[in-house]
């Protein structure tokens, strides 16, 4: 679990003021704790949603939690869970795996929505696609250290 709360180090880390291709927007130098603490929070964030992404054995849970007897400790259903569990436990859960799902997170998830902000904002398609391929690097380390770490 600590993991999680170094990785979101990263994104926090990779997203210093000014670092980036976009200018920076009237952020001044006197917050700068409070903007790295907000930093690290959307990083936790990310790293939420990266976990998500990266682990597969999750959806397990996500299929089998809305039957009535899956909270009950000796069901079948509950027996069947924890035997594919065993199964598929450790599976897909290596370094290059987790940097390949976080590089295509960042990819087909975030480059959309920083096109759009890069529209809004009148940004060249350069600095929208260095920015883009920025955060699919940032979204790919990070991936790939939580799903073989975590």
């Amino acid at each position: 679990m600590v993991i999680y709360f170094l990785a979101a180090l990263i994104p926090a880390l990779g997203s210093i003021p000014g670092s980036g291709v976009f200018p920076n927007l009237g952020a001044s130098t006197a917050n700068t704790a409070g903007l790295l603490l907000l930093r690290y929070i959307m990083g936790l964030f990310l790293v939420m949603m990266l976990y998500m992404v990266v682990i597969h054995q999750i959806h397990i849970d996500a299929m089998l939690g809305g039957m009535a007897d899956f909270y009950e400790a000796d069901s079948e259903l509950r027996m069947v869970r924890e035997d594919l569990l065993d199964i598929v436990d450790g599976h897909h859960r290596t370094f290059g795996h987790g940097a390949w799902h976080g590089g295509i997170f960042g990819i087909l998830g975030l480059i959309p929505l920083l096109v759009y902000q890069g529209i809004a904002h009148q940004h060249n398609w350069k600095s929208i696609l260095l920015e883009g391929l920025r955060w699919s690097v940032i979204c790919g380390i990070t991936g790939a250290l939580i799903c073989w770490l975590g």
